[in-house]
């Protein structure tokens, strides 16, 4: 059947046989039901053979839009006895994620769109609200987090930013190579960053430097976790501006031989450049 050939490669609901269609609100709606032969128990993954109906339910989910015109699935869904595990649940619904409304497709969708949109124009030009598309997108980054490889880490660099007023912070870690954050943690001392370098020991990660501030507390973290294995190398920014403390401080305590010695340095200069008396 057509409509259900549409669906699978639309909306990513393999397994499903469409039942009608509908026009409503300006809205489309495709009713659709598990195709027999795909039923399983939710419990045990018993086969069809296993299962047999015990009532109904509904529920509607967004699907992808078509231009402007948005589209829903409903989905007549059924209560199951498993004759193996003697479970009765609902059946599972693959094509979405838990209490979500919205279907995988869509979420995949959306979290495209947020590449080159903020989340409040993707809300406004599907019609959803501001929470419906952060909580996709927030859902696809912990997944992603979740699934990225450590394995291949050589070079950190660990930093903290304020996030809230009355000395709030945040512990980031970055892979220097990459440019990809893999750590983020509240607080910004030993504790925000030791857990995620037992991480990478435990992972036998390549990790040869992590760079940092002058930040005792990090270095600390290092060293109790990598003891001496693993370089600590002070961004420039923060050597420099030590260095220019230290000369300051230098100027400051002895300005008298300073000033003595710029002296005896231009003298120098006028006699070798032949400009004494001039």
């Amino acid at each position: 059947m057509a409509t259900t050939s549409y669906l699978y490669h639309a909306m990513g609901l393999e397994g499903y046989r469409h039942l009608r269609t509908e026009y409503r609100d300006g809205r489309i709606v495709f009713h659709i039901e598990r195709t027999p032969r795909k039923r399983v128990c939710a419990e045990c993954g018993a086969r069809a053979s296993q299962v047999r109906l015990d009532g109904r339910f509904e529920r509607t989910f967004l699907g992808l839009p078509v231009g402007f015109k948005p589209q829903e699935i409903v989905l007549h869904g059924h209560l199951q006895i498993c004759t193996q595990c003697e479970a009765r649940v609902r059946e599972p619904i693959p094509f979405a994620d838990g209490k979500s409304r919205c279907l995988r497709a869509l979420g995949r969708y959306i979290v495209g769109m947020c590449k080159v949109m903020t989340i409040k124009h993707v809300a406004n030009l599907l019609g959803l609200s501001w929470d419906v598309v952060k909580d996709l997108f927030k859902a696809n980054l912990e997944k992603r987090h979740q699934r990225r490889r450590l394995g291949k880490v050589r070079y950190l660099a660990v930093d903290e930013f304020s996030t809230h007023k009355g000395h709030k912070y945040m512990t980031t870690v970055m892979d220097l190579e990459t440019g990809e954050i893999l750590h983020a943690q509240e607080g910004k001392d030993a504790s925000a960053l030791i857990p995620f370098l037992q991480r990478l020991k435990r992972a036998k990660v390549p990790l040869k430097a992590v760079a940092m501030d002058m930040s005792k507390s990090y270095a600390n973290a290092v060293l109790e976790v990598f003891g001496g294995s693993v370089d600590i190398v002070h961004d420039t920014f923060h050597v420099v501006a030590l260095a220019s403390k230290a000369i300051d401080e230098t100027r400051r305590e002895r300005p008298g031989q300073a000033s003595a010695q710029q002296f005896r340095a231009n003298r120098l200069w006028e006699v070798g450049n032949g400009r004494e008396g001039a």
